[in-house]
């Protein structure tokens, strides 16, 4: 009998939170240094990586959580008074998301520390 831990989700439903929130592929290329018809070959596979995820809520200023978790994540919608990531310079949207990154992988190493114990 498997345990539901706090990091099930379902790829499918977290690529289909992507595309939806960021309808123009061509952004999540342009940030991740991707062609197009990479992204495109990514939405049709429905195999969204970590990386896309982080791009995605870059872009949208929407929480990491949302896109993997949906409902059961925050809601979402960007915090009241956030700027745009769109609108801050690049340097900080770059240094924003390397915090992103550390933070999630912070997150995931003690979800993982703590999932697989019976």
């Amino acid at each position: 009998m498997s345990k539901t831990t706090e990091l099930d989700f379902s790829r499918a439903d977290c690529c289909r939170r992507i595309f939806e929130a960021v309808p123009r592929q061509l952004d999540l290329a342009r940030l991740l240094g991707l062609t197009p018809s990479a992204i495109s070959n990514t939405k049709k596979r429905q195999q969204c990586s970590l990386e896309l995820v982080i791009a995605a809520s870059q872009i949208t200023g929407r929480p990491i959580e949302w896109f993997l978790f949906g409902e059961r994540g925050q809601k979402g919608g960007p915090a009241p008074g956030a700027v745009a990531p769109a609108q801050q310079p690049m340097q900080q949207r770059i240094e924003n998301l390397e915090l992103t990154v550390r933070r999630m992988e912070q997150r995931i190493a003690r979800l993982e520390g703590g999932c697989c114990s019976e």
